[in-house]
């Protein structure tokens, strides 16, 4: 016998069961599809199934006129009808589109036919084909009713025509009584299309055995010749001695249980669902609702963010957390649990119950068991550094760190070694340095480290408890930021970044920052920033936990703050307190093009995107090697205020790895960046040449002077005063920097003299041999019996700075103003 081809084998062996020899198959197209484009278009709406339809099996077919139409037959309870049935075969109409379903095709045709034999069943008449006495013409029909079209015999009926006719029905004409009536009423059909004579061959079985289950069950292929002879030649002129018993009413509601019934049990049995009943004692039903939720879903898709039960989805760029809306919960439940109308002793005494939803205060109360779930911090796609030093390599979520780590298949499983080598860190570092950092344009050795320290930070995130602001600083376009952003987001986010675009007001700065860190975001890149000034990210970044307001809700929701942000911008302008908060990755050049440059050693980002798992592996080298080496701290020659963390975990890392520059040169960095503060500098300089230093002043005085000085300098945002006075203006702007330390120079509040004016000092630091910063102060004026002390500050001694009598000797303050008087 022939080899069956374009067939599984368990395709092959089902038809060989079914008396279909290889040929026949072959002579019809029947093959299996084993993925959706291998359907025919009409039968690919099968595939919102899953994949559990495939293999396919595919019966093309051919009516009289030359028109396409077919079966398929997919895994066996895989594709479920509105009903909840499991569907054996399915033909073009069943997905709504597409050619016509099978009405009469063609499956032998003969040009002067013995007779006709019309076939039910999709295999039975492929096994007809193979065993029907030569000179029959053969053809199907897929079920005892599909001859016909909204009751109307088919046009295609007109081949029986002065012919004798056989019809096949399925053995259960005899026992169905639907099979029976069907096969009378084809048979009618048949002899109103003038059929010389109408039979019914009877083929004795039980159930729905057909012509294939007879013809499969003989030995050889001799059995079968006779058999098919002595069925044609013992056919009757009816489908059965009697017809069945008509179906009644109750008949019809018992199979309507039984579907029911059959329905659960398959669900059951599909899926393992348990049953809950919700018309058992409501904390039951609560109860199990929690419990089947969590024992499906907490750990894998359901945990607790915050103060709110939250939901991981996968989308285009990833996992994200959402919040569980009522009908996202509803979802959750139906494909976690069956909910059925009754309780469980009804259903055990015979009782059918109804599929219904749990009433919502039964949903409202298992929703708010949230604080029972485990917490998610974030999303991480890089693996992660616990506490103790072990790394996160597989994809799931990680209890000790409160992160759910989503892994990329080509860095899952990623192995480092525990104790790396010299030789390890060597190349581990200059992978990082000479290969992936190489090309730009780092303005010294501490934008290297920096650069590094950068990539590192999302491995380590669970180390530390708040996270700098890392900014990408490009002295001029083309200098290759953006590519640099790229880069980075291609090794720590697994894409390129969302081009996201800072808010310019402190409102839609809050919402952005609620929205990245409620999604779970680990890695936040902003682009083309020009300035950063903002309160609410200043206070952001240093929290450990945010909390704000839901949108268009007075809830307030709080969250675990696990970010690390990323900006990058050309001449990006850093106010004073965001300044202390930022590590800058400084990019310049000396040259007018840097875009035109070439000899890139690699082609980045897609070269760091097709060596990510290498540039990892490297980057947790490095990190494994400093936890292998005790921990060390590297020196502090500069105190990082609110992330000391930060700076002894990445600071110890780099000394390990020998990548030098850390933090070096932070402070004149921060006043190159800080074009406010430089402002302010540049004024309270220019106020000490101006007004003797300890000699009080008022804001009118200085306001008159702004307009004659040549050399003046005014504090930000206020250049107006050098063609107009504004004393109120500028006092005002003076009361935001009282106390604050200037490049050696600070102002000073000395209280309200003559009509209620404001009067000011400006004190100077002096280096002497007792202390490294000691203001000196110079008093020309009396010295009054009250006395005002400057607070004391940290590391040096302060001195008293004595209040100025008035001219007529009274008790009250009065400061004697030499050049520099007025109304402030």
């Amino acid at each position: 016998m022939a080899a069956y081809s374009n067939l599984v084998p368990d395709h092959a062996q089902e038809l060989a069961g079914s008396a279909i020899p290889a040929e026949i198959a072959e002579k019809h197209g029947v093959h299996s599809a084993q993925t959706v484009d291998e359907l025919p278009a009409w039968a690919r709406w099968i595939s919102k199934f899953g994949d559990a339809v495939f293999p396919v099996l595919v019966f093309p077919m051919q009516e009289q006129d030359g028109s396409e139409t077919g079966q398929v037959k997919p895994q066996a309870g895989t594709v479920i009808d509105a009903e909840g049935e499991p569907m054996k075969y399915i033909s073009p109409s069943d997905g709504g589109g597409g050619p016509d379903s099978p009405q009469l095709p063609v499956v032998r045709g003969v040009e002067k036919p013995i007779g006709v034999l019309v076939v039910e069943g999709v295999k039975q008449a492929l096994a007809a084909d193979a065993w029907a006495p030569a000179g029959w013409a053969i053809f199907r029909i897929c079920g005892i009713t599909g001859w016909s079209r909204g009751g109307s015999p088919s046009l295609h009926l007109k081949v029986v025509r002065d012919q004798e006719v056989l019809i096949v029905p399925d053995a259960d004409a005899a026992t169905k009584r639907q099979v029976y009536d069907g096969a009378l009423a084809l048979g009618a059909a048949c002899g109103s299309r003038r059929a010389s004579s109408v039979k019914y061959v009877w083929v004795v079985g039980f159930g729905s055995s057909g012509v294939d289950d007879q013809l499969g069950g003989m030995p050889c292929s001799i059995d079968r010749l006779e058999m098919f002879e002595d069925w044609i030649a013992t056919a009757k002129s009816k489908p059965s001695d009697s017809p069945p018993r008509a179906e009644t009413q109750e008949d019809r509601k018992r199979k309507a249980a039984e579907r029911s019934a059959r329905a659960l049990a398959r669900t059951r049995r599909d899926d393992e669902r348990p049953v809950i009943h919700i018309g058992e004692d409501r904390k039951m039903v609560v109860d199990k609702v929690d419990s089947v939720l969590r024992e499906r879903y907490e750990g894998k898709e359901l945990f607790r963010r915050g103060e709110a039960l939250v939901r991981l989805v996968v989308d285009r760029d990833g996992p994200v957390v959402v919040p569980v809306t009522s009908g996202m919960f509803n979802d959750l439940l139906s494909s976690a649990a069956i909910t059925v109308d009754g309780d469980q002793s009804k259903e055990q005494s015979g009782c059918s119950h109804p599929h219904v939803w749990p009433d919502s205060n039964t949903m409202q109360a298992a929703a708010s068991r949230y604080r029972g779930y485990q917490r998610l911090d974030g999303v991480s796609a890089v693996p992660v550094v616990r506490p103790d030093g072990s790394i996160v390599t597989e994809t799931g979520y990680d209890p000790e760190t409160g992160l759910y780590v989503a892994l990329a298949d080509d860095i899952a499983g990623i192995s480092v070694p525990d104790s790396p080598t010299d030789a390890d860190i060597a190349e581990a570092r200059d992978l990082l340095t000479k290969d992936l950092l190489v090309d730009f344009l780092l303005q010294d050795q501490s934008d290297m480290a920096h650069a590094v320290a950068a990539l590192l930070s999302p491995l380590v995130r669970p180390l530390v408890p708040t996270n700098p602001l890392l900014v990408i600083n490009g002295l001029q376009p083309g200098v290759g930021k953006g590519k640099l952003a790229s880069t980075m987001s291609t090794v720590v986010a697994g894409r390129a970044p969302n081009l996201a675009m800072l808010p310019d007001n402190e409102d839609e700065m809050r919402k952005a920052l609620t929205a990245y860190l409620y999604a779970g975001s680990t890695s936040v890149f902003f682009d083309e920033t020009h300035r950063l000034d903002s309160a609410v990210l200043n206070g952001c970044v240093t929290a450990e936990s945010w909390s704000d307001r839901k949108l268009g809700v007075t809830e307030r929701i709080e969250m675990p703050n696990r970010a690390c942000f990323f900006f990058a911008g050309n001449h990006v302008e850093i106010s004073g307190d965001t300044a202390r908060r930022v590590v800058q990755i400084r990019l310049h050049t000396d040259v007018p093009n840097p875009q035109n440059r070439d000899g890139f050693k690699h082609d980045l980002p897609q070269w760091a995107g097709e060596h990510r798992p290498a540039l990892l592996r490297a980057c947790l080298i490095l990190v494994r090697a400093w936890f292998d080496r005790g921990q060390p701290e590297a020196p502090r020659a500069f105190r990082f205020g609110s992330f000391e963390r930060w700076q002894d975990v990445l600071g110890g890392i780099l000394a390990v790895a020998d990548i030098p520059g850390f933090l070096e040169g932070m402070d004149e960095q921060r006043d190159v960046a800080d074009f406010e503060g430089q402002c302010w500098t540049a004024h309270l300089s220019w106020l000490a040449d101006t007004c003797p230093v300890g000699r009080p002043f008022t804001a009118k005085g200085v306001s008159e002077k702004l307009l004659t000085d040549a050399d003046a300098e005014t504090p930000p945002g206020l250049e107006r005063l050098l063609k107009e006075t504004d004393p109120r203006a500028l006092g005002k702007a003076w009361a935001t920097q009282v106390g604050r330390w200037r490049d050696g120079h600070r102002l000073i509040n000395n209280g309200v003299g003559q009509a209620r004016r404001t009067n000011w000092l400006i004190e100077e630091y002096s280096p002497t041999s007792s202390s490294p910063a000691t203001p000196t102060v110079a008093n020309t004026v009396p010295v009054p019996t009250g006395r005002r002390t400057v607070p004391d500050e940290p590391g040096r001694a302060m001195v008293e700075i004595d209040d100025l009598d008035d001219a007529s000797g009274s008790a009250g303050f009065t400061p004697v103003i030499e050049d520099l008087g007025g109304a402030s």
